[in-house]
Order: C-alpha cells, then sequence, then structure tokens
C-alpha cells in the first residue's frame, strides 16, 4: 500500500511545504517588501487558500472526467509560475498575484482521490493517515527551514526552493500508476451520508483554522512570554509530534479495526477544548507545552481521520468532486487562520489579546464537540465484493439498485473486475452470490 501511494505523498509534502514555508518568515521581513502593510501582510499569507475555496472544487470536477495525473501537473506548473512571481516580486501588490496564482493551482482534493482510488476501501483511513502524517512533518520542517533560511538569505529564496521542490514533484506525478478505466452504473443519493460529508467538512475548516492560528500565533507567544527562542521552537514542538503520531495509531486502529469512527471523532475534537484551556491557564512553560501536546493529538489524529472518512463515505464515481468540496472547506479554515496570524505577526495583535484569543477558541471548540457529538452518526460498515466482469450479467446487476444494502457497484473495464461494496450487517455474501447468477 506505502508503495502504491508514496507518490502522491511526497507530491503533497511538496505542496504544503511550499505552502507554509513563508508562514513565519513574511512578517519578520516586512521592513524589505515595498508597500507592505499588516494588512497586506495577512493577506499576502491567507490569499493562496482563499482562492483555493473556489478553485480546489474545480479541479476535483475536472478529475472525475479526466486522468488525475494530468490534472495535478497541471495545478503544480500553476503553482510553480505563482512562486517564480512571488520570488521577482519588487512590491506587496505583485506579492500577493503571486501567491493568488500558487493557490489557483488547488491539487489537494485531486491528490486524496488519487490515494482513495489506488487503495481497497479496508485500508483507506490507514492511507489518509500516512497523508495527514505527511502534512503535518511537512508544516514542522516548513516552519523551521523557513525560520533558518529565511532570515539568512531572505524571503524570495523560499520561493525558490518552493518553486525546485514542486518541479521535482512533477516526476513522482508521472511515477504514479495510472487509475484505471471505472464505469459507474449506480448513482443512488444518501442523505444520512451527505448530512455526515457537511458535517466532516465543517470539522476540517475548523480543524485547519485551529492548526494555522495556533502554529503562528504560539511561536509568539513562547518567544515573548516563556523566552523560547525561535531558533529551539523545533524542540517545543517534538514531544507533541511524537505524542500526535502515537495517538493517530491508536485513532487509526480504532476506527479502520474496530469501526469506532464515532468515538475517535468525538474524543479528537474534546482534545482542542482541552488543549485551549491549558493555553488560557498557562501561567508557565510546561502549562502551555501540555495545551500543545494536546493540541497536537487533536490535530494529528483528525488529519487522519476526517479525509478517510469523506473518501469512505461519497460514492466512488464523484470522489474528486467530493474531496475537492471538503478541501475547499478546509483551506477556508487556513485562510481565517493566516489572516489571523499575519495580524498577529505583524504586531496588531499585542500579547495582552492572546487570552481573549484563547477563550473565543475554546468556545468555538466547545461548540464543535456538542454539535459532532449530537448530529455525527457512526458510518454502517461495509463490506466489498469482487467478481470478475464476464461472470456476471449487466441485467443482474441492475437488481442490486432496489436493495438499500448495496452501497455502490461499479466496473473496473481495465481489470475486469466488478466492485460491489455493501452494509456488512444487512446483506449476507451467499445470498448477493446467488441474486447475481455468476457463471462459471
Amino acid at each position: 500500500m506505502f508503495v502504491k501511494i508514496l507518490p502522491m505523498l511526497l507530491t503533497l509534502m511538496f505542496r504544503f511545504f511550499g505552502l507554509f514555508i513563508i508562514l513565519p518568515v513574511i512578517s519578520v521581513t516586512i521592513d524589505s517588501i515595498a508597500n507592505a502593510t499588516y494588512m497586506s501582510v495577512g493577506i499576502a499569507l491567507g490569499v493562496p487558500y482563499l482562492v483555493q475555496i473556489f478553485t480546489q472544487p474545480i479541479f476535483g470536477r475536472i478529475s472525475d472526467k479526466f486522468d488525475r495525473r494530468h490534472v495535478v501537473i497541471v495545478g503544480i506548473i500553476i503553482f510553480v509560475i505563482g512562486n517564480i512571481v512571488c520570488a521577482l516580486s519588487p512590491n506587496i501588490e505583485i506579492l500577493i498575484l503571486g501567491r493568488v496564482i500558487e493557490g489557483i493551482g488547488a491539487i489537494g482534493g485531486v491528490l486524496s482521490a488519487m490515494v482513495a482510488d489506488s487503495v481497497k476501501e479496508e485500508f483507506r483511513i490507514r492511507a489518509m493517515a500516512i497523508m495527514g502524517i505527511g502534512i503535518f512533518v511537512s508544516f514542522v520542517v516548513a516552519i523551521i527551514v523557513g525560520l533558518v533560511v529565511g532570515t539568512h538569505f531572505g524571503l524570495r529564496s523560499l520561493f525558490w526552493i518552493s518553486a525546485i521542490l514542486n518541479l521535482i514533484s512533477i516526476l513522482f506525478v508521472l511515477k504514479a500508476k495510472k487509475i484505471e478505466k471505472i464505469r459507474y452504473d449506480y448513482h443512488r443519493k444518501d442523505r444520512a451520508t451527505s448530512k455526515s460529508i457537511y458535517l466532516l467538512s465543517g470539522s476540517v475548516l475548523l480543524e485547519k483554522f485551529f492548526m494555522t492560528a495556533t502554529f503562528m500565533i504560539a511561536p509568539l507567544l513562547l518567544s515573548e512570554t516563556f523566552g523560547v527562542s525561535k531558533t529551539n521552537l523545533y524542540m517545543v514542538y517534538i514531544p507533541g509530534l511524537v505524542l500526535g503520531i502515537l495517538a493517530m495509531g491508536v485513532g487509526s486502529m480504532l476506527s479502520e479495526k474496530r469501526n469506532k469512527n464515532y468515538l475517535v471523532l468525538v474524543l479528537s475534537v474534546f482534545m482542542f477544548v482541552v488543549a485551549y484551556v491549558f493555553m488560557y491557564y498557562s501561567i508557565s512553560f510546561v502549562i502551555f507545552g501540555i495545551g500543545l501536546i494536546f493540541f497536537f493529538m487533536g490535530f494529528v489524529v483528525q488529519e487522519a481521520l476526517l479525509q478517510g472518512l469523506v473518501s469512505k463515505l461519497c460514492l466512488a464515481s464523484q470522489r474528486g468532486r467530493v474531496l475537492g468540496d471538503f478541501n475547499a472547506f478546509g483551506f477556508a479554515g487556513s485562510f481565517l487562520g493566516a489572516f489571523l496570524g499575519g495580524f498577529a505577526h505583524a504586531g496588531a495583535i499585542t500579547s495582552s489579546s492572546y487570552n481573549t484569543i484563547f477563550i473565543i477558541a475554546i468556545i468555538v471548540a466547545a461548540i464543535w464537540f456538542i454539535l459532532v457529538a449530537l448530529i455525527f452518526k457512526n458510518p454502517k460498515k461495509n463490506a466489498t465484493f469482487y467478481v470478475e466482469s464476464s461472470k456476471v450479467d449487466d441485467a443482474d446487476l441492475k437488481q442490486l439498485d432496489s436493495l438499500k444494502s448495496i452501497v455502490e457497484y461499479y466496473k473496473n473495464e481495465t481489470q475486469g473486475v466488478v466492485t460491489i461494496k455493501y452494509r456488512a450487517n444487512e446483506l449476507d455474501p451467499k445470498e448477493l452470490n446467488a441474486m447475481l447468477h455468476l457463471k462459471a
């Protein structure tokens, strides 16, 4: 499985590294950018995420109709052009234009769809967990590299690094296996499933908002209040990273093997509440550090869980569209978080305002927790039935349309295999076998 998703994983990591690398540096180098103001710095930080609110769904829908690899390559090329514009920008206005171009190359949802296409249903949450770790690692590395390289070689050097790495990632995409030709004949809609997808999309918006805002505000608070050097921030993050990965492993096992998705999701949201309570009462570095650990655990668990759940809930024929929309919600959250963080880094938010921010975060996270606990329903356990296309007639397959226990079915015309997904507790495989009148 890991080999199958490795090209997408590396491509995604390089993409997010390029987006995140300037977060801790752009406000520090504000004096070197012509015409820059607090407001324009916040816009420059957040505008790629704002643009992707609109472009993620577009790229997702296009990828449902064309080879996803080609769609990803187009997105990478657009992103590289945006980086070059930023690197050569003489003022903040052109820098913002470059960041807008970066946002147009929206491939996050398409890469997620490629991962979902590449692995079997039972391994999907595990695959998304690996992708979540990749995003998290790229974020931490980008923050560290951005601080070290940006302060020594300037902001422009970071855009050149991002452009080069993303050009290299095209080679990874070309190595990815071409997705087989699939024919979809089943298009039933499930209102309960749609409601869950909407709730998960709202959850990823809040998760990305908290992630981006916290990672931008925490370094300032650690530096100003507790005297932690910016070059030593990684030492604060490592315990949270390790415990976060352990929590993600436990969460993935519970959700994948025991179908405890509801429990894992509710607990991960509650960790955000606990995290911000500790941060609000952080009378010492240790207490704030405990808050960061809870934050890391909740964030990393959700990075693995949310996208995996959405990819399992949506029909295969709609995977690019649904994951594109889902990622658009995530980037909306990243935009709001980056915008807030931009003001903090530019000095518009003072240290005395942090407690107010944490109180608001506690209230929002608590409301989020209540909504998830009351509305989200644990997805029913599905099973998958595979049969050779030559052994079943289309007329027999059509009989499945009337069964509520059937989730979906589709033909892999490249491999000559029909895949039937059904409710494991509502339909016996032997009964399904008899209905299809399988040929010898």
